[in-house]
């Protein structure tokens, strides 16, 4: 019985750990993009214990697609497949070079690939999610989160927010940290 009971414990720290690996492995290996966050709600940055994101490439437009038909450019006939983003990599954000459709195309020098899903669209704009919409701060990290907040709202003029993103060779993307005029922000 005990030995069973070693074993079970044994597998979960060892998946664990695996699981710990593959994130760590995938943040550090990946190309790195900066992507520029965009203004989407009036209330606010910071909701709870994350940041809630949206970025400049999280709406496209139907007719950008590559592999979308004319004919098949409803946002119901889209709604859930899968999107690449060709990214050239640049100061201070990122620049997307095309939108493909169910695959990545074949790769160029210079280009990376991010995944996303389209999640909903209206008429002919699609709303695409690459699961990196969420940045995470520490509990511990709320009040300064709260004072960043309050700082960016009181500027004059609108500061350049970034996020930094890993993206493996399969185009899933992992957000590194989130820049304020370039300069990371303490979390």
């Amino acid at each position: 019985m005990k030995k069973w009971f070693a074993l079970i414990v044994g597998l979960q720290v060892l998946f664990l750990v695996g699981q710990m690996a593959h994130y760590q492995i995938r943040v550090s290996s990946g190309e790195t993009l900066r992507l520029r966050v965009v203004p989407y709600d009036p209330r606010s940055l910071m909701m709870g214990q994350y940041m809630d994101l949206q970025y400049d490439i999280s709406r496209v437009d139907a007719g950008r697609i590559h592999g979308a038909s004319q004919a098949r450019t409803d946002a119901h006939d889209l709604t859930g497949r899968v999107l690449y983003a060709a990214m050239r990599p640049g100061a201070p954000a990122a620049r997307a070079e095309g939108f493909w459709l169910d695959r990545m195309p074949p790769r160029k020098p210079g280009i990376v690939y991010l995944q996303g899903r389209i999640v909903w669209g209206h008429d002919a704009a699609m709303n695409v999610d690459y699961g990196l919409e969420r940045y995470y701060i520490p509990e511990r990290r709320t009040r300064e989160a709260a004072e960043l907040e309050k700082q960016l709202a009181s500027a004059s003029r609108k500061p350049v927010v970034t996020a930094e993103v890993a993206v493996d060779s399969r185009g899933r993307g992992l957000v590194r940290r989130v820049l304020v005029d370039g300069k990371p922000i303490g979390y």
